[in-house]
C-alpha cells in the first residue's frame, strides 16, 4: 500500500503541475490569438485526437493488466503499435488535403500534416510510459510530462510572438512529443526496448481491439461537436464550444487527473492478488465525485465570471456553454472510473459498446440541435450522459453485484455536498456580490475560498466519508 500511496503523490503532484502549466499556457494563448485562430486550430486537433486513439491499440493497457510480461512482450507491444500509429499517421498525412477542401479551410492542411509528427515519436514513448506505470515509477513519469509540458509551452509563446499564429500550437506539440521521447529514453524502465518484434503480436491485438475501439469512439464522441459545428457553423462557434470544454476539463482533471492514473494499475494488482477490486473502485469513485461535482455546480452558476476571468472579456458567449457542459459533466463523473473497472474485470466489449451507443446518439442529436442555436449544442450530451449512467447502473448490478439501492444510496452524500454548495452560490450571487464579468477578479476568488469553506463544513458536519481521508491527510502532516 505504501507503494500505491508513493506513486498516488507523485501522480498527483505531477498532474496538478503540468495543469497548471497548461492553464497558464492556455489563458495566455486565448489573449494572443482570436476565437477564429483557435477555432481554426481546434478543428485540426479534433481530428489528429480521434485519428490518434488507433495508434497505441490498447497496448499501454494490456503492458499494465497482463499478469506476466517480458522482454519479448514488449518488443511485440512495440511493433503492433508502430504499425497502427505510422499507418495512422500517413494516412492523417496523406488525407490533409481531402480534409481540407471538406472544411474549405486550406491552412489546415499544414496543420493535419504536423500534428501528425506524434503518430511517429507516440509508440516509444507510449510503451515506456505503460512500463512506468506498472512498475508504480510515477516520479520518473513526472519528470517527463512535466519537462515536456514547459518546453510545448515555451515553444508555443515563443511561436505567437515571431508571428506564427496558430500554427504556433502545431510547432509547440511536436516539439513536446519529441523532449518526452528524449525523457524517457534517458530514464528507459525495466523492459523498455527501442526495437520491435512482430512475431507474436496477436494476443496483444486481440486485447487491444475493444480498448481501442472503446478509446477511439469515445474521443470521437468528445470531438464530435468540434467536427460538425465546424462544417454547419463557423470556426468562432467552435473556438467558444472548446474554450467552455476546455475549462470544465481543467477544473475536473485538476482534482482527479493524478489519481486516475494509479487507478487502473491499483485495481489491476488487487485482482492480481484476489482481492475484491470492485469495491475498491466503488470507493474511489464515490469520494472523487464528492468533491469534483460540487465544484462543477458552482462553476456552472458562476460560468460568466469564471470564464471572463481565465479567458478574458472575448470569450463572452463560452459562458452559458459552460452552465450546460456543467450539468453533463456532473453526471459523466458519477462513473467517470467505470473504464479502469471494466477493464480490469475483463469486460472490453461491453466498454467498446457503451461508448458507441453513447457515439451515435450523441452524434445525431447535435446534428439536430445545432440550427436550433450553439446554445442547445451541450444538451446533447446531458442526454447522453443520463443514458450512459443507467446503463452503468445495470451493468454494475449484473456483473458486480452492487444493487440499485446501493448505488443510488451512494449518491446521497453527493448530493448533500452539491446542494450546499449550490445553494452557497446562489446566496454570494444575489445577497453578497452579483455575478458579472465586471468584477471577475474580486468574484471567483471570494467565491472559491468561501465555497471551499462551506463544503469542507459540510463534511465535517455530515460526517460524510471524505472526512476520514481529510483526518488521515492531517494527521500525517
Amino acid at each position: 500500500m505504501s507503494k500505491v500511496r508513493s506513486a498516488l503523490g507523485y501522480s498527483v503532484f505531477s498532474k496538478w503541475l503540468s495543469r497548471a502549466v497548461n492553464m497558464a499556457s492556455i489563458v495566455l494563448i486565448a489573449r494572443l490569438l482570436t476565437p477564429e485562430e483557435l477555432g481554426l486550430f481546434s478543428i485540426a486537433s479534433a481530428i489528429t485526437l480521434i485519428a490518434a486513439e488507433l495508434k497505441s491499440f490498447g497496448v499501454g493497457g494490456y503492458l499494465i493488466r497482463e499478469e506476466k510480461i517480458n522482454a519479448e512482450k514488449v518488443s511485440n507491444a512495440l511493433g503492433l503499435s508502430m504499425i497502427l500509429s505510422w499507418g495512422a499517421g500517413l494516412v492523417m498525412v496523406i488525407g490533409s488535403w481531402a480534409i481540407a477542401d471538406y472544411y474549405e479551410m486550406p491552412d489546415l492542411v499544414f496543420l493535419v500534416q504536423f500534428l501528425s509528427i506524434s503518430f511517429f515519436l507516440s509508440p516509444h514513448i507510449g510503451i515506456g510510459k505503460s512500463l512506468l506505470d506498472r512498475y508504480f515509477m510515477f516520479k520518473h513519469k513526472m519528470v517527463a510530462e512535466i519537462a515536456s509540458q514547459v518546453c510545448q509551452f515555451a515553444a508555443a509563446i515563443t511561436f505567437i510572438y515571431l508571428g506564427q499564429s496558430y500554427f504556433s500550437l502545431a510547432y509547440s506539440n511536436a516539439i513536446g512529443f519529441g523532449v518526452e521521447l528524449l525523457i524517457i529514453l534517458m530514464i528507459k524502465p525495466a523492459l523498455y526496448t527501442v526495437k520491435p518484434a512482430f512475431n507474436k503480436m496477436k494476443g496483444i491485438a486481440k486485447f487491444g481491439i475493444y480498448v481501442t475501439g472503446t478509446s477511439f469512439v469515445m474521443s470521437m464522441n468528445a470531438n464530435m461537436t468540434a467536427l460538425i459545428v465546424g462544417k454547419r457553423g463557423t470556426a468562432e462557434e467552435v473556438a467558444y464550444l472548446s474554450r467552455a470544454s476546455g475549462f470544465i476539463s481543467f477544473l475536473a482533471g485538476t482534482i482527479t487527473s493524478g489519481i486516475r492514473p494509479v487507478v487502473t494499475p491499483y485495481l489491476a494488482s488487487k485482482k492480481r492478488d484476489g482481492e475484491r477490486y470492485a469495491e475498491a473502485y466503488f470507493h474511489a469513485a464515490s469520494l472523487m465525485s464528492s468533491i469534483v461535482i460540487p465544484a462543477l455546480a458552482v462553476a456552472g452558476i458562476a460560468s460568466l465570471p469564471v470564464i471572463t476571468l481565465f479567458f478574458g472579456d472575448q470569450w463572452g458567449a463560452s459562458a452559458p456553454l459552460v452552465s450546460i457542459m456543467c450539468i453533463a459533466s456532473s453526471i459523466h463523473f458519477l462513473n467517470t472510473l467505470a473504464p479502469s473497472l471494466l477493464l480490469t474485470g475483463g469486460l472490453e466489449k461491453t466498454m467498446f459498446l457503451l461508448g458507441l451507443m453513447t457515439l451515435i446518439l450523441n452524434t445525431i442529436l447535435i446534428y439536430f440541435l445545432y440550427p436550433f442555436g450553439l446554445i442547445y449544442v451541450p444538451l446533447a450530451d446531458v442526454v447522453t450522459a443520463i443514458m450512459r449512467f443507467v446503463f452503468l447502473s445495470y451493468l454494475f448490478k449484473v456483473k458486480f453485484e452492487a444493487s440499485i439501492k446501493t448505488q443510488l444510496s451512494s449518491l446521497l452524500p453527493i448530493i448533500t455536498l452539491t446542494a450546499t454548495c449550490s445553494a452557497w452560490a446562489f446566496i454570494f450571487d444575489h445577497f453578497i456580490m452579483p455575478f458579472s464579468a465586471e468584477n471577475a477578479a474580486i468574484v471567483v476568488p471570494l467565491l472559491g475560498v468561501s465555497t471551499f469553506l462551506v463544503w469542507i463544513s459540510t463534511i465535517i458536519l455530515t460526517n460524510h466519508p471524505l472526512k476520514i481521508e481529510l483526518k488521515r491527510v492531517v494527521s500525517k502532516k
